[in-house]
């Protein structure tokens, strides 16, 4: 299992986080499937902050 960080700029400026899970990939009829599960951490970052 792989687990990586993503970052998505938003439009006010910040940065939301979440992980994705990759379990792997399947092969069905119709060719090779990735298996892949998506979960937000509902934490934001700020890119830059007025006080330091």
């Amino acid at each position: 299992m792989k687990i990586s960080l993503h970052e998505r700029k938003l439009k006010d400026g910040g940065i939301s986080l979440s992980i994705e899970y990759y379990r792997g990939s399947e092969l069905n009829s119709e060719g090779k499937r990735h298996l892949r599960d998506y979960e937000n951490l509902k934490m934001f970052l700020h890119s830059s902050p007025k006080n330091c």
